[in-house]
């Protein structure tokens, strides 16, 4: 049964096929096709991209370093006064 502009397609949107630059013939904009393509921005720009997962998971790791650093640094100094002060 062929699809038709008043019946939109069923098919998961990364099923459908668009003709893009990467192709000599012209691109095809059949209400269908844009249809398709619609739903598949929609449903793609919703989810966090690659990039977007690193840079989280940096700042992630950023935070708990920072914590851990200034943890490290307050115990170096608690223990270095305690020296002094048993020593003299």
């Amino acid at each position: 049964m062929p699809l038709s502009p008043e019946r939109p397609s069923n098919l998961h949107p990364c099923l459908a096929r668009w003709s893009t630059a990467a192709f000599s013939d012209a691109a095809d904009t059949s209400p269908v096709d844009l249809q398709s393509l619609s739903a598949h921005v929609q449903h793609c720009s919703g989810m966090p991209s690659h990039t977007e997962r690193l840079q989280g998971a940096a700042h992630w790791a950023s935070s708990v370093m920072r914590v851990r650093l200034m943890s490290c640094v307050v115990l170096l100094v608690l223990v270095l006064g305690a020296v002094l002060a048993l020593a003299s």
